[in-house]
């Protein structure tokens, strides 16, 4: 096997390791895999979207109710990323909120405070009230698909929103993004080709412009507040992207 070959197959490997709760063996060290973080929407998005759609017909095997069905790959979309992602809405919303002084020294604190404890359980609930309104398990696999390509696409515009907040995995992500701020062009296709595949041309492009506009400032506000951009921004930015595609999916359905 050729060496640029074994590269990408352990980039994708290390991305699966770092991402989600999946096992995956790589010789590539992590902090070099972040380096190639705008791909992720191809070696995370699309392994979690074929084992949620796995999951989805065994389901519909079952003949569960189909909102229920719903709740439960929604759940299991979350719990796939080992709640990684959401640890970081917590951490930066309790720190946006809290004095100036305060902040950095709160987004290194392991504990949950109230307003992140309220944001979490907001956006859960978004989750579960738009698996709820759906009555078909296709069309919200096809929700979850689009979502979870978006999360990615909102990681990558986050990366380029700042400078990095301090040192560690996040400034990585950070540093690479700046090197190469052409890369965001690899999960905007992925995400837009994506959508009009699966909606049609004009919700397609309807749903990636929306999202985008009411993602961005949500990624700003933190960015300026916080000073920077952060692994727990990171984080930050793949949850609300995540929910506000899934928002925006639910009212164009």
């Amino acid at each position: 096997m050729c060496a640029s070959v074994r590269k990408i197959i352990d980039i994708m490997l290390s991305h699966i390791s770092f991402f989600t709760i999946i096992p995956a063996p790589s010789r590539l060290p992590v902090q070099e895999a972040l380096r190639y973080v705008d791909f992720s929407i191809l070696t995370v998005s699309i392994p979690i979207a074929v084992i949620i759609a796995l999951v989805g017909e065994l389901l519909n095997i079952t003949n569960m109710s189909p909102r229920l069905a719903c709740v439960l790959l929604y759940l299991l979309n979350i719990v796939l990323t080992g709640y990684l992602h959401m640890d970081g809405v917590t951490d930066v919303l309790d720190a946006m909120f809290a004095p100036p002084e305060k902040r950095h020294t709160i987004l290194k604190d392991p504990h949950i405070g109230a307003i992140g404890a309220c944001g979490l359980f907001t956006l859960l609930s978004l989750g579960v009230a738009t698996a709820l309104s759906t009555s078909s398990v296709q069309t919200f696999l096809r929700m979850l698909v689009l979502s979870e390509m978006f999360s990615r696409l909102s990681c990558s515009i986050c990366a380029r929103a700042g400078e990095p907040l301090h040192e560690g995995l996040g400034s990585i992500v950070v540093k690479a993004a700046k090197e190469r701020p052409y890369l965001i062009a690899v999960p905007l296709t992925v995400t837009g080709l994506t959508a009009v595949l699966l909606l049609g041309l004009a919700r397609g492009i309807v749903f990636t412009l929306a999202s985008i506009l009411l993602t961005v400032p949500l990624i700003l506000i933190a960015v300026r507040k916080l000073g920077g951009v952060s692994g727990d921004v990171l984080g930050y930015s793949i949850e609300i992207g995540r929910h506000i595609a899934l928002l925006a999916l639910a009212c164009l359905a």
